[in-house]
């Protein structure tokens, strides 16, 4: 569990180097397989280590790679992004509208 000074050390000095001879990420990422969950988890960790070092431009890079590694393994369902936008937003009209269920009816 992390602790409120860990963050503030964090942001001071930089997040904790968990690999030897670091490139872009500090912290060790197994590998994916591009079109498999495993390429979406390793492109998420990717994001976090990016959050944690502060460096804006990797984060905007590790969305870009994530979209990408999401495309694909929705490619290999069957399914579009354009599928999942649209799944989204019904996702957010429903918690806009409060509720998720297709009825309405009175409570008896």
């Amino acid at each position: 569990m992390s602790r409120p000074e860990d963050g503030l050390k964090r942001w001071l000095h930089g997040p904790e180097i968990e690999v030897e001879n670091p490139g872009y990420h500090v912290r060790k990422i197994k590998k994916g397989h591009f079109g498999s969950v495993s390429k979406v988890r390793e492109e998420l960790e990717e994001l976090e280590d990016a959050l944690d070092q502060g460096v804006k431009i990797m984060m905007f890079v590790e969305m870009a790679d994530l979209y990408g590694a999401l495309r694909a393994l929705a490619a290999n369902h069957g399914l579009t992004m354009v599928d999942l936008e649209r799944m989204s937003n019904v996702t957010e009209r429903a918690f806009q509208n409060g509720h998720r269920g297709g009825t309405d009816a009175d409570p008896e």
